[in-house]
């Protein structure tokens, strides 16, 4: 997931023919009106929808013909809720549908935090200590964070961003039980949200419905089991488990309504706080900018049109995925949330149902899934200073040290690439100068037309270094587009041999 840098961020690495590459003309003096425009806020419906009708259709709309068509690959029940935040229009599939929520429910109690903080329930800067029994096995705030003093406000980060059970253990045990999370929720009415269950709760459940003995086990060994498959610190030996007894827990669990959601009830939370309308402007703004860094790279956002920027959040289950996202930048805003029950066909998992829904929903409701970002309108700003296409592993020698922002410049042009092997780790470095607070894409095209996009969201007034690497395997004629909020700022054309 995101990491942030405090100065000067140094990642990845380099190279050496020089690529063929576009890029538009340079802003290269003061210009207020250029500078006031390039600054502005590039998604500005994304934070203003026009339909503030937020009741759930009475049944699926459009019929789910295409949609159905698009799912017939995977193997398990996929629900789905998209929406156009600007026209209200929605595609619905089974949303109304209950299914476990695993990790997804995370989002709620991230919400409940930041409304605590609002109403003045808790403080801004508030601090929780991390104890052993907050531990869920988790990565993050696991094992080395205990007894750690951890501000809230990171810990939402980490639970929201890197789905860190232990980080919403402490959250929720910060606001005084899952009671206060449910409290929260209840008071959103959101039809079809199944009673709030936090990290050591869900785990019991599922681990009870694996083996009744787990009925007396404390909350970190269940964790270990059920998010780790370590059973070591179980009082019992369990038996193995596989597809089908994991699917038959899930079952269990969810037939009893608690720490369940349903597609329509994620989705209409994602429409409100998208809009600022959940619980206020004060206590919706803390969780949609955290929404707003989350990367929408790997498994979901692939597929979406090359300049919408794709806030997502991945929800995990013991088997399968729960995907939320937040599209924005190509066309009206768009909430996309696509839920899976536990069985999924080992060769298509949660993230092609993802791709699949989303480009169904995108086209019935935004545009062309497939049509190419609008050409770079007007001049280069001038705190974006290069991007350069490198081999990641031979440009290491360009990172750390006592280098500069313009010594680790010069050193990566002095790398850069034109062509690459097959099974070398392409990478794109890009160099912005003190920018505002930007969204960057770096997007790979495969000879193929398949796409590999990573995404990250940039601070504002720092000096800025960042690599993304992809290892392209295949032979062929690939290109690598880097977009700023939206806009193509880089393109590079390069041969795998």
């Amino acid at each position: 997931m995101i990491r942030r840098a405090a100065l000067l961020a140094l990642c990845l690495s380099a190279c050496s023919d020089p690529a063929d590459v576009a890029r538009g003309d340079r802003d290269a003096a003061a210009d207020a009106a250029v500078d006031a425009a390039a600054d502005a806020d590039p998604f500005p419906a994304a934070h203003d929808a026009t339909v503030t009708d937020w009741s759930l259709p009475p049944a699926d709309t459009p019929p789910d013909d295409t949609l159905s068509a698009a799912l017939a690959d995977f193997e398990g029940g996929v629900a789905v809720y998209a929406r156009n935040q600007v026209t209200g229009d929605t595609v619905l599939r089974d949303a109304r549908r209950r299914v476990w929520g695993g990790s997804a429910l995370r989002l709620v109690a991230v919400v409940a935090w930041s409304a605590a903080v609002a109403d003045g329930r808790l403080a801004e800067d508030a601090t929780a200590r991390v104890r052993p029994e907050l531990v869920r096995g988790s990565a993050g705030l696991g094992d080395t964070a205990v007894g750690a003093e951890v501000p809230l406000r990171d810990a939402a980060r980490a639970a929201l961003l890197d789905a860190d059970l232990t980080a919403e253990a402490l959250l929720v045990d910060a606001l005084g039980g899952e009671q206060a999370v449910a409290d929260t929720l209840a008071s959103l009415g959101l039809a079809g949200m199944g009673a709030y269950r936090a990290p050591c709760a869900r785990a019991r459940a599922l681990a009870t419905a694996l083996d009744p003995r787990a009925s007396a086990e404390g909350c970190v060994a269940l964790s270990a089991w059920i998010d780790r498959g370590d059973a070591s610190g179980l009082g019992f030996e369990p038996a193995p488990m596989d597809a089908a007894t994991l699917n038959a827990a899930v079952a269990t669990a969810t037939a009893t309504g608690q720490g369940t959601v349903t597609a329509g009830a994620l989705g209409g939370l994602l429409a409100r706080l998208d809009a600022y309308t959940l619980l206020g402007p004060a206590a919706d703004a803390p969780v949609r900018a955290l929404l707003d860094e989350s990367l929408g790279a790997g498994g979901g956002a692939d597929d979406v049109p090359l300049n919408a920027w794709a806030g997502s959040l991945e929800g995990g289950l013991p088997l399968g995925r729960h995907w939320l996202g937040l599209l924005r930048g190509a066309g009206d805003p768009l909430v996309l949330v696509v839920l899976t029950d536990a069985h999924v066909h080992p060769e298509v998992g949660a993230g092609q149902a993802f791709r699949a829904a989303g480009r169904v929903a995108w086209a019935a409701l935004v545009g062309d899934p497939d049509a190419p970002p609008p050409p770079a309108a007007g001049l280069v700003p001038r705190w974006f200073t290069d991007a350069v296409l490198v081999e990641a592993g031979e440009a290491a020698v360009c990172d750390g040290g006592d280098r500069g922002f313009d010594d680790a410049l010069d050193c990566r042009r002095q790398r850069s690439r034109g062509s690459f092997e097959q099974g070398e780790r392409s990478a794109a470095t890009i160099y912005l100068r003190t920018p505002p607070p930007v969204d960057v894409a770096w997007i790979w095209s495969a000879p193929d037309g398949r796409r590999h996009r990573y995404q990250v969201h940039f601070g504002p007034d720092r000096l800025w270094i960042w690599t993304r690497a992809l290892r392209v395997s295949t032979p062929g004629d690939w290109g690598l587009d880097v977009l700023i909020d939206g806009v193509p700022r880089a393109a590079f054309a390069f041969p795998v041999r």
